[in-house]
């Protein structure tokens, strides 16, 4: 505080490399490389956030890195990870990684690593249908459409309804859903 009214003199121009240096400390280059190699979407967020912060100033890429965000994570939320599963050593695996595990004749068993609710809904009862197509039209006769709840930690009443909508949908076809290895809390 003794110094401030020397400083209130002080061209303005004259703290900018003041003002750089300790900028320079919160710009980690490694931590973009990190990004970059291993989480694309974050280091996109870093990058839009660092530059408005350049291009503008600080607020508006503070801004900016928060839309962006708020952005990715709705995309996330809206677009889990859905599955198609099958055993491998006692254990359902993703297809996907483990082609050789073995899917049960008559059940297609699907799996989503994310809480069921409203924005991904519809995303989960379309890829059951399309894992049910896909099995008949490899000449599977299909009775059971399962989904695996172990990954599910939460269910709203979007989630509950598409689940009651299509284990009817399913049973009208002579087909049943099950819905196994459920939580406690949403069983």
């Amino acid at each position: 505080y003794i110094l401030l009214p020397a400083i209130a003199l002080l061209p303005l121009a004259s703290m900018a490399p003041i003002i750089i240096q300790g900028a320079i400390v919160f710009i980690d280059v490694h931590e973009f490389k990190v990004a970059l190699r291993s989480f694309p979407s974050e280091f996109a967020v870093m990058l839009v956030t660092l530059l408005v912060s350049l291009v503008l100033t600080v607020k508006e890429g503070l801004l900016a890195g928060f839309v962006c965000s708020i952005l990715k994570t709705l995309y996330e939320v809206a677009n889990p990870n859905v599955a198609l599963v099958g055993l491998v050593a006692g254990t359902l695996r993703d297809l996907r990684y483990f082609p050789e595990a073995k899917q049960a004749p008559n059940a297609v068993v699907v799996r989503m690593d994310a809480q069921l609710h409203f924005a991904n809904a519809g995303k989960l009862k379309e890829f059951v249908f399309k894992a049910i197509q896909l099995r008949e039209s490899m000449g599977c006769t299909i009775e059971y459409a399962v989904i695996d709840g172990k990954s599910i930690n939460g269910i709203d009443l979007a989630g509950g309804l598409m689940l009651q909508g299509l284990a009817e949908t399913l049973g009208s076809r002579g087909q049943t859903l099950v819905v196994a290895n459920l939580k406690a809390p949403i069983a």
